[in-house]
């Protein structure tokens, strides 16, 4: 019967040193989950900044490129606009040259009728 106490005290010393190494092991553990988790906050809490920051510029590049869109299409417009009128003046232009070459012409008939008249 004492040998069977023997045996059970130094089980229980056993069990005791065993629960002990478990414990200090399960508080590892439980520190390098708690740190992993901070660690894993900071890095959702930093990826959601980067994230607003990068919608932000995204933001700002679609206004400034919308705004540089709208300003090429107003400029093709208007320079539309001005060749219509450039054409419309070329027209004008071609229309009154050859309304002068007609009056020049008449003028040199004109002249030449004179010119026939007088020495007659």
């Amino acid at each position: 019967m004492c040998e069977q106490i023997m045996e059970f005290e130094n089980a229980k010393r056993e069990f005791i040193v065993e629960r002990e190494n478990f414990n200090v092991e399960k508080k590892s553990l439980n520190w390098w989950v708690s740190d992993v988790q901070e660690k894993l906050a900071k890095e959702q809490k930093l990826n959601a900044e980067r994230q607003e920051e990068c919608t932000v510029a995204c933001s700002r590049t679609n206004r400034e490129l919308k705004l540089a869109r709208d300003e090429a299409v107003k400029l093709r417009g208007e320079k539309e606009e001005e060749s219509r009128d450039v054409m419309c003046l070329s027209a004008i232009i071609k229309d009154k040259d050859a309304q002068a070459i007609t009056t020049q012409k008449a003028h040199e008939k004109a002249l030449t009728r004179i010119v026939v008249l007088e020495s007659c």
